[in-house]
C-alpha cells in the first residue's frame, strides 16, 4: 500500500536517519523527491532471497529480521532492523540478487528509493548522488568491519596464526 507524502514530508522523515546526518534541508528535499512512501503488513517478506531487486529502502517505522538460507536449507536469522536503518543498498548499487531474505516482524513504513530513481538523482544532480553513494559507502564499510569481527570470533582457535 502507497500513500503519496511530498518531498517536503519524506525529507522530515529522513532528517533522523543517520544515512542523512551530514545532509542540508535542500539536499534531503532533493533526495526525497526521488523515493516512495510503502506501508508493509507485519508477517510478509519485504524481499526473499535471490529475488531480484534494485532498491534500498529505509525503515521509518517497525522491525525488519534478516534471514539468510545456509547451505544446508537452513534459515537463519542474522539479525533485526530497526528505525532508521537502510536496508537492500547491496542489490540497489550492484544490481545482484537480493542476498537475504527481509522479513515484516511488525508493520513497516518505508521510503524506498529504485535504481531507476538513484540513475535520474545522479543524472540529475551529481554533486548530490555522489554525497549519497558516500554515505551508502560509510554504512557497508561499518556493517563489513563488524561482520569480519564475528567472523574472526568465530573463526578462532580454527586457523592456524601466521
Amino acid at each position: 500500500m502507497t500513500k503519496t507524502l511530498s518531498a517536503q514530508d519524506k525529507a522530515a522523515l529522513l532528517e533522523s536517519v543517520s544515512l542523512f546526518r551530514d545532509f542540508q534541508w535542500k539536499e534531503l528535499c532533493d533526495v526525497a523527491f526521488f523515493m516512495k512512501y510503502q506501508k508493509t503488513m507485519a508477517g510478509s517478506y519485504l524481499v526473499k532471497e535471490g529475488d531480484t531487486g534494485a532498491s534500498l529502502a529505509v525503515l521509518l517505522e517497525g522491525v525488519v529480521t534478516i534471514i539468510k538460507r545456509s547451505p544446508y536449507g537452513r534459515d537463519v536469522q542474522l539479525g533485526d532492523i530497526h528505525k532508521g536503518q537502510v536496508v537492500g543498498e547491496m542489490s540497489m548499487l550492484d544490481g545482484e540478487p537480493r542476498s537475504a531474505s527481509l522479513y515484516a516482524q511488525t508493520n513497516l513504513k518505508l521510503l524506498v528509493l529504485p535504481r531507476a530513481e538513484m540513475d535520474v538523482l545522479l543524472k540529475h544532480d551529481p554533486p548530490l548522488g555522489a554525497k549519497l553513494l558516500a554515505a551508502l559507502a560509510r554504512i557497508l564499510s561499518v556493517r563489513l568491519r563488524k561482520a569480519t569481527g564475528q567472523l574472526a570470533r568465530v573463526g578462532h582457535g580454527f586457523f592456524p596464526s601466521p
